[in-house]
């Protein structure tokens, strides 16, 4: 029964449904009881699905034990709580450990499959991934990838899915390490793998193109990147308000490649949605509050819209104040656009008797 409330997302409900199994089999159990330690795992990953990371952990400590006394090495059971433990230590902070079952995982899959089986490409992306997770170096987790995308490359168009994935964590890792060429090719790769499957309305795709649309500003390629970030954002906005904060993320992104651009009337547009989206969903001002009302100020006063410049660094002014040293750069960068503004607006006489009122010179 847990297992079909697990099947329907019914989270709770499968909790509760494991939780009385092994209450039952808890009775009559024997150490090394196969079915016992089976119902600890499917509970540990409704546990997981929960976020109760801890109880999971545990849950799954109990069952690899039990599962290496009685179960053959590479048994698929063992290797499926294994890699399940190695996920659960990862997302409890216990990196170290980890990071060595997803190791032993990878070991006994190298040395039980055939070099092109899709259960080894698995395996290798989830090293890889736990890896980069862990904090390990880029250099084990590009080609511990590199040889799962060829693995599942053979398996077209059976591992379609897996392979999307494979290839974004792939851009991914060479986006990070700088590598923007080589991250452009794996994400245009995985994008049009993605569109082919049909799920360019889900946020694991809009994930992608994100990524994509980075990896194209980092080589210069302005408007294509906002060409990806404009299409991230129509499917997000389908899905509110739960993607509010990256609908905001990828606004500015869009104000700061229009502003290149020297489109500031759409510079303008997407820093006032940023602005009113952090006012909803923050209800408090920050450093980031502060950037987008300088960012939009600079945009209204590149336009001429002085009234609108000079309220809007008036108001960031007061805001950053409150938040940022007196010297920090953004202020003063502030205060002296907000100096010229007047002197355009007021004349240099006027410009000079406002100042000790507003601006500390």
């Amino acid at each position: 029964m847990g297992c079909k409330y697990l099947e329907k997302g019914q989270i709770q409900e499968s909790i509760e449904a494991f939780e009385q199994s092994l209450a039952i089999r808890g009775s009559v159990h024997v150490d090394g009881d196969f079915d016992a330690s089976q119902i600890m795992v499917n509970l540990a990953t409704s546990l997981n699905r929960a976020g109760e990371f801890i109880r999971s952990k545990k849950l799954l400590e109990q069952a690899t034990t039990s599962f290496r006394r009685f179960l053959p090495p590479n048994h698929r059971s063992l290797v499926t709580a294994l890699n399940m433990y190695s996920w659960c230590c990862l997302d409890s902070g216990d990196t170290d450990r980890a990071l060595k079952l997803s190791e032993e995982v990878l070991n006994m899959a190298t040395s039980a499959l055939p070099a092109d089986h899709p259960q080894l490409a698995m395996a290798l992306m989830d090293h890889a991934e736990v890896n980069r997770r862990a904090g390990g170096s880029l250099d084990v987790s590009i080609p511990l990838c590199k040889q799962a995308v060829q693995i599942l490359k053979m398996h077209l168009p059976a591992l379609a899915t897996s392979l999307a994935v494979g290839l974004h964590n792939l851009g991914h890792y060479y986006y990070m390490k700088a590598s923007y060429a080589e991250a452009l090719v794996s994400l245009e790769e995985s994008v049009k793998i993605k569109r082919s499957l049909g799920v360019s309305t889900e946020d694991s795709f809009a994930q992608t193109v994100v990524k994509l649309g980075d990896a194209h500003m980092k080589c210069g390629n302005v408007a294509m990147a906002v060409m990806q970030y404009k299409e991230c954002v129509d499917i997000w906005k389908s899905k509110q308000p739960y993607f509010d904060d990256m609908i905001c993320e990828i606004d500015v992104a869009i104000g700061h490649c229009a502003t290149l651009m020297g489109n500031f009337e759409e510079a303008v547009k997407y820093y006032t949605e940023a602005r009113e989206l952090l006012m909803q969903t923050q209800g408090h001002f920050d450093e980031v509050y502060v950037s987008v009302l300088f960012a939009l100020a600079n945009c209204h006063f590149r336009l001429g819209q002085l009234d609108k410049a000079e309220e809007t660094y008036t108001e960031m002014l007061n805001i950053a104040r409150q938040l940022l040293p007196p010297n920090h750069k953004v202020v003063r960068e502030a205060e002296a656009d907000l100096h010229s503004l007047w002197q355009m607006k007021y004349g240099s006489y006027g410009s000079k008797r406002l100042c000790p009122q507003t601006l500390p010179w």
